[in-house]
């Protein structure tokens, strides 16, 4: 065991001012710089401390305070983490964290209350990836006793944003009630074949309290994670909220989950909350599977491209449990829906868009408990697809279903149209395109044609059904014949 500095209490302080470096190897255990409980302050600027060791952190701190300035860079090689502070605070800007097999800064209260900041322009690096295999960003955690409380505050600018780095393990996570990690103006990029969280919040399994974290301007980046992870995720009673810019990206894979857990008795745990307001670009699924809720309004210019799901069957697991997905789109936002999605409740002022490929006999539906397109929304569907689903489910369901805006119809099956002669040759009667539970509420404004696929010949018209209100029904024809109004 070893350590290059040590402050033993008692108010023990040190200022090393600029440029100095602390290197450690050859020991198991220990630290570059270690501050225990009761100690004083330590400073230093543009501070280098590099350690190896299976047991040796690069920094921990038990009390007192540290400040470490601009520009310093602590490296750790082992499985301790790299900076690893359980009382007192810590503050850091231009900060520079290298871990090779553990977590890059871990904020621990317990037995005390915790404060780090780490300001603009920082870096936490897992990606040169030790014997282990996986390493982890930065972390809001519980010593498991005592009652103090951990914030954790990695805040960038919009000049100098944060970055970090991590492989098979997570970005940034709070964990247990009473730690609380706000993170802003930050890119977060997960890789590894085995499975990544970008945000990971866990509870104390009570939807009442769990680790909490509050993400502003964020960006993250799932594209080389490995199978089965996800962009944000929330277990056990955990809390994300999102604001301002956010950007989730993965291959195909699920970009925010409500996540359905159970203990190692197959007992069933609470989920958590998931919040999200302001100009999202999301290409991924989201999924409510567990008992929880999340709540996405976007704004302007936001684009999510992906599927939703929501767990209608939770009660059957808990009678108090709910699965909740709620969706709300601004004027010029932008859902294209790339698989049968349900959810909880849709309001749609921007563009919805129902993905199909019919040369691979595939499209995409909606249901939802509640839908309401309001009176600048866009709804774009395919009528081969809409023919397709006749002998199955409609292409939208829902339980109360608002209309209001354009329908806008294509159809991707018109190459023989250059032989059509008679309405005789298109698919007779009108096909349902909605089925609601009760009456349809308003109708479209508007219905138009995708004018970049569709010879001005074919018209579309659609109404709700006379003969029952609770269905809107669409059909084709020649245009000298049909009749394109919506009614």
């Amino acid at each position: 065991s070893g350590r290059g500095i040590l402050l033993n209490g008692n108010g023990a302080s040190a200022d090393l001012g600029s440029d100095s470096t602390v290197e450690m190897s050859g020991f198991y255990d220990g630290s570059g710089i270690d501050l225990m409980t009761g100690s004083g302050t330590f400073s230093a600027d543009n501070l280098t401390v590099d350690v190896s060791g299976n047991r040796v952190y690069g920094i921990q701190e038990d009390g007192g305070s540290m400040n470490l300035g601009m520009g310093s860079t602590i490296s750790a090689t082992g499985t301790a983490e790299t900076i690893w502070v359980n009382g007192g605070d810590f503050t850091a800007s231009g900060l520079t964290v290298n871990t090779a097999q553990s977590t890059g800064i871990n904020a621990q209260g317990g037995s005390d209350n915790v404060v780090v900041s780490v300001g603009e322009d920082s870096v936490v690096d897992g990606r040169n990836v030790g014997a282990d295999g996986s390493t982890n960003g930065i972390s809001a955690t519980y010593a498991g006793f005592g009652s103090g409380t951990t914030t954790f505050n990695f805040n960038g600018s919009a000049a100098n944003r944060n970055e970090i780095y991590a492989v098979n393990g997570y970005g940034a996570s709070s964990q247990f009630s009473g730690q609380t990690m706000n993170i802003s103006n930050t890119d977060i990029t997960m890789s590894g074949d085995g499975k990544s969280r970008g945000l990971w919040a866990i509870g104390d399994n009570d939807m009442g309290s769990g680790g909490v974290i509050n993400g502003d301007n964020l960006t993250i980046d799932m594209t080389a994670a490995g199978a089965n992870s996800v962009g944000v995720e929330v277990q056990q009673g955990g809390i994300v909220n999102l604001t301002g810019n956010t950007t989730i990206t993965t291959d195909g894979g699920v970009a925010i989950r409500n996540a359905y857990t159970t203990d190692s008795k197959g007992t069933f745990e609470p989920g958590g909350t998931i919040t999200g307001s302001g100009n999202m670009t999301i290409e991924g699924d989201i999924v409510s599977d567990g008992w929880g809720s999340i709540d996405l309004t976007m704004d302007a210019q936001s684009n999510f491209t992906g599927a939703t799901s929501v767990n209608a069957d939770i009660t059957d697991l808990d009678p108090d449990a709910y699965s909740t997905l709620n969706l709300t789109l601004a004027n010029q936002a932008q859902w294209t829906v790339t698989d049968d999605s349900s959810l909880t409740d849709l309001t749609n002022d921007g563009k919805v868009v129902l993905a199909s490929d019919m040369e691979n006999g595939t499209y995409s539906t909606l249901d939802a408990d509640t839908i309401t397109l309001q009176d600048n929304s866009e709804l774009d569907v395919d009528y081969a697809a809409a023919q397709a689903s006749q002998g199955g489910t409609p292409l939208i369901t829902g339980g109360t279903i608002t209309l209001d805006g354009d329908l806008k119809v294509s159809d991707s099956e018109v190459s023989d149209l250059s032989d059509l002669t008679s309405d005789q040759q298109l698919s007779q009667g009108k096909i349902v395109l909605i089925d609601a539970d009760s009456a349809i509420n308003g109708n479209f404004s508007s219905l138009s044609m995708d004018s970049a696929d569709q010879p001005d010949y074919l018209a579309f018209s659609g109404q709700i059904n006379p003969n029952d209100d609770t269905q809107y029904l669409l059909g084709a024809g020649l245009s000298w014949y049909a009749d394109s109004a919506s009614t």
